[in-house]
């Protein structure tokens, strides 16, 4: 396995806006598979992953041959990534099952995985006209209130 930079492959953008690949794009060549079969990988990184990380890949599909970027079924736990891999099916960029397998990966940080944003509510205008006539009586009492003191 080998790290790469997206811009080597020439992959212009993220799996999703605001999406992070804290340790860049992997590439797995696996050479002398059976022919059509199946790998399955497992990698231990040394410290845990980030919260909500999920596996992409950059490559071809069966029902989409121009390379783009897809999630494939994976288990991100803690500090391990396991995925399963078919020479020639998904996750094989070249689709032949030929005993080898082609295998662009990132670790992907969605931005909803970290802080989201929150919408904050608004008033209309006839929601702060409101908000203000109820300040009315409020207002109204504390100029109007000062009385005279009592002659005594």
């Amino acid at each position: 396995m080998q790290y790469v930079s997206a811009q080597s492959l020439g992959i212009t953008q993220l799996p999703s806006p605001g999406a992070t690949l804290p340790d860049g794009l992997m590439v797995l060549n696996a050479t002398g598979c059976e022919q059509g079969g199946k790998l399955t990988v497992t990698m231990n990184y040394a410290q845990p992953l980030p919260q909500g990380a999920q596996l992409w890949k950059w490559g071809r599909t069966s029902d989409r041959q121009e390379k783009h970027w897809y999630r494939v079924p994976s288990d991100v736990n803690g500090q391990v990534v396991r995925f399963e891999l078919r020479d020639g099916g998904l996750g094989d960029d070249d689709l032949v099952a030929d005993g080898n397998i082609a295998d662009p990966t990132a670790l992907v940080v969605p931005q909803t995985a970290g802080a989201t944003a929150t919408p904050v509510p608004t008033l209309s205008a006839w929601g702060l006209l409101a908000l203000m006539l109820s300040f009315l009586p409020f207002l109204r009492r504390t100029s109007l209130g000062r009385s005279a003191k009592p002659r005594g």
